[in-house]
C-alpha cells in the first residue's frame, strides 16, 4: 500500500489530502514508478480549483516527478531566459518586485522591466528602438497579457503558458491584425506525445544542464503530508525556486 495525494473535491489546498492507494502491477509498456521528489506548479493549483478540468475526481494532481522503477521496464521563467540567452537572443524579462527582478538578473536578462509600475510595452519600445520583441513568453496572465501583446514587432508572436493572475479576458482577435500577430496557448502534454520528439527534447534539456550553461536552483521541499501547505507557499510567493514534494 502507497501513500498519495488524493483529490476529491475543486477548492483551496485544503482539498488536498494524503490517503494511502493501491498501486497495481504494471501492463504492457508500463512501469511502476515509485517518487523520489515531486514536482509541484502552478499547473496544479489551476487543477486543485478546477479552473482546469483535465484530472477526473477523486484523482491525484500533478504531472512532473523522478523516481526508481521498481516494475515491466515552476521556474520555467528562469529557463526560459538562460536558453534564449544561450542561443543569442537579447532577452528582456519582467519582474513585479525587487527580489523577482534580482532573479531575472541572475538568469540571464539584459534588461528588466517592473510590470506592476512601469508601462511594459513603452519600455520594450525604448529598448529596441521602436521595433518590438519577436517572440513574447507570458506565463502570468491576466495582469501582463496585454502589455506583452502590445510589445510585438510586426508579425511578433505571444506565447502565453500560464496565468498566475488570473485567466486572460476575451478581446478582439481582429486586434492582432495591426501588426500581424499571433497568440499560442501551448499545453506541455501535446509536445511529448511522440516519443522521438520527446527523447529529442529530454536529451536536450539533459546535456545543457551537463554543459553548464542551463541550471537549477536550490530546491524548497515539503513532506507528502504538507502538499497543502506547498501549494499556500506557490501562490503567495510564486514558484521562483523549485518546490518539491518528498514522499
Amino acid at each position: 500500500m502507497a501513500e498519495a495525494i488524493v483529490l476529491r473535491t475543486h477548492g483551496g489546498p485544503e482539498m488536498l489530502q494524503a490517503s494511502p492507494v493501491e498501486v497495481g502491477h504494471p501492463g504492457p509498456a508500463q512501469v511502476r514508478l515509485r517518487h523520489t521528489k515531486i514536482g509541484v506548479n502552478f499547473h496544479d493549483t489551476y487543477v486543485r480549483s478546477g479552473l482546469y478540468r483535465t484530472l477526473a475526481l477523486p484523482g491525484i494532481p500533478g504531472i512532473e516527478a523522478v523516481g526508481i522503477v521498481e516494475a515491466a521496464g515552476g521556474g520555467v521563467g528562469q529557463q526560459l531566459c538562460r536558453w534564449a540567452r544561450h542561443l543569442g537572443a537579447t532577452v528582456i524579462g519582467t519582474a513585479g518586485s525587487d527580489r523577482t527582478a534580482q532573479i531575472a538578473t541572475d538568469a540571464g536578462c539584459h534588461h528588466v522591466i517592473r510590470y506592476r509600475t512601469d508601462d511594459v510595452a513603452a519600455q520594450v519600445k525604448a529598448l529596441t528602438q521602436g521595433r518590438g520583441v519577436d517572440v513574447a513568453f507570458d506565463a502570468v496572465g491576466k495582469d501582463t497579457f496585454a502589455g506583452s501583446l502590445d510589445s510585438l514587432a510586426l508579425r511578433g508572436e505571444l506565447v502565453n503558458y500560464g496565468q498566475a493572475s488570473g485567466s486572460v479576458p476575451a478581446f478582439e482577435v481582429s486586434r492582432l491584425a495591426a501588426k500581424s500577430n499571433s497568440v499560442s496557448r501551448p499545453i506541455v502534454s501535446h509536445y511529448i506525445i511522440d516519443k522521438q520528439e520527446r527523447e529529442r527534447m529530454a536529451h536536450s534539456v539533459f546535456d545543457a544542464l551537463a554543459q553548464g550553461w542551463l541550471s537549477v536552483a536550490s530546491t524548497m521541499e515539503f513532506k507528502l503530508a504538507d502538499a497543502a501547505q506547498c501549494h499556500r507557499v506557490l501562490e503567495s510567493q510564486g514558484a521562483s525556486v523549485p518546490l518539491l514534494l518528498v514522499p
